[in-house]
């Protein structure tokens, strides 16, 4: 249940008339209270919403919305779905490995840098292009995929950044939506870094989940609840938001030899899937439901 389709629900849910329960993944009014939605410019309200006598329960995503979201409901159950993923590669010799195997022969040995979804500013486009200029990171390779939503940015800032992304050496920008999970897997699997330093995202992200699947590496943005998982279960580095010096040398340091090894051996990858499993639906509706 997103803000700007049940902003007006409690003016017609009389006449809806049943007990109900929905999902809502916006956590922006639990952890950063008062700031607009990015893309919407007006204030989340899960209190116009969420107050309803007909309501029965609620669930979100991210655990540190269940208290405060139980304030609002006035008690009523509050349950913390899995932010799960799809969790399957490629058969061997299926053709949708092909953007992962093009990846990296344009990589030609290089490590590669991947930033992967709904491509927003908040997804943090602008600092991960500027980590693409910056001088050590000659010898890595970054790749970007999904649409862009340009609407966001200045002429010139799109015209800047689309500079860089067409004649940098070190980049390929699949600027098209990535249609199945699968492939999206595939592309993570050959990516020695994932890069999820997003800016002004206070909200759970299954790309966690795919990092643990896939025994990845993560880099995310410090203050909210991805930047807590990743410090929790040890799935990678945790950066101030925004600093592209700091993401520059931390992403240096995670391709440094070893440190996959040495993550590996003390990441919780296993029990963060556990948590976000497919699995546990059926128990988290019991729960929705009783």
């Amino acid at each position: 249940m997103y803000d700007r389709d049940f902003k007006l629900f409690h003016k017609v849910e009389k006449s809806f008339g049943f007990p109900w329960s929905g999902l809502y993944p916006n956590s922006r009014s639990f952890r950063m209270q008062g700031k607009p939605i990015t893309d919407a410019k007006e204030a989340p309200c899960p209190d116009e919403i969420f107050t309803s006598s007909l309501l029965s329960s609620a669930a979100v995503l991210d655990e540190g919305a269940v208290k405060p979201m139980g304030r609002i409901t006035g008690g009523k159950p509050i349950v913390c779905m899995p932010d799960f993923t799809e969790e399957k590669l490629p058969a061997p010799g299926e053709g949708s490995s092909g953007l992962a195997n093009k990846i990296l022969s344009f990589a030609q040995g290089r490590p590669v840098v991947s930033l992967m979804g709904h491509l927003k500013s908040t997804k943090g486009i602008e600092e991960f292009t500027a980590a693409i200029q910056h001088e050590s990171m000659r010898n890595v390779f970054f790749f970007l995929g999904g649409e862009v939503t340009w609407s966001e940015l200045s002429d010139a800032k799109r015209r800047e950044i689309q500079k860089v992304w067409e004649s940098a050496g070190n980049v390929f920008a699949h600027l098209q939506y990535i249609s199945s999970d699968i492939e999206m897997n595939a592309v993570m699997s050959i990516s020695d870094v994932i890069y999820a330093a997003y800016r002004d995202f206070p909200n759970s992200s299954n790309i966690l989940t795919k990092t643990a699947f896939l025994k990845k590496p993560i880099i995310v943005s410090d203050g909210y609840v991805m930047a807590e998982r990743v410090r929790e279960y040890e799935l990678g580095e945790v950066v101030t938001e925004g600093n592209v010096d700091k993401i520059v040398e931390t992403i240096n340091s995670m391709l440094v030899d070893g440190y996959a090894d040495e993550l590996n051996a003390r990441a919780r990858w296993e029990d963060y899937q556990a948590v976000h499993s497919r699995d546990r639906l059926p128990e988290c509706f019991e729960q929705l439901l009783s």
